[in-house]
């Protein structure tokens, strides 16, 4: 399934770093490790709120990043990490790699298909994926405006 593809998004900027040792990989990696932070962040400090919203769909099952964490209803879902890290990741390419740029549909398929997994798996919710998103576009932005 599509969500399992994130692992090779997380994976990619490393072996191009070390492969071409270009910073611009460095500074993906860096992206990607803030999108990650954010979320698991936002996850960890809207628990408490108990809000029906923030929580996954009642069917939600192997969620996590190698789809083995079982019966995850109810735990916090807000953002979807998968459509975060996957947006994050080509926003920061199509940014960061003017010569990539014709690609930019590979990557808006390849979104459109992660938030469509993520809520057809019942991992979550069509508000959370859209929450993702824009986490995934916002982050990179801010960060690449920094720099």
């Amino acid at each position: 399934m599509i969500s399992e593809s994130l692992i090779l998004i997380l994976i990619f900027p490393w072996i191009m770093l070390i492969y071409s040792r270009d910073i611009r990989w460095f500074y993906t990696i860096v992206i990607l490790g803030f999108v990650h932070i954010i979320q698991v962040g936002i996850k960890y400090f809207t628990k408490p709120l108990n809000l029906k919203w923030l929580k996954r769909p009642d069917e939600a099952r192997n969620c996590d990043l190698f789809s083995t964490n079982g019966k995850v209803a109810g735990q916090s879902g807000f953002p979807s990490g998968h459509v975060s890290e996957v947006t994050a990741f080509f926003v920061s390419i199509y940014f960061l790699f003017p010569q990539y740029r014709n690609y930019k549909y590979i990557g808006i398929i390849w979104i459109a298909l992660m938030i469509y997994s993520r809520i057809a798996k019942k991992c979550h919710t069509f508000l959370q994926t859209i929450a993702g998103l824009s986490l995934g576009i916002a982050v990179p932005l801010i960060i690449l405006k920094l720099l």
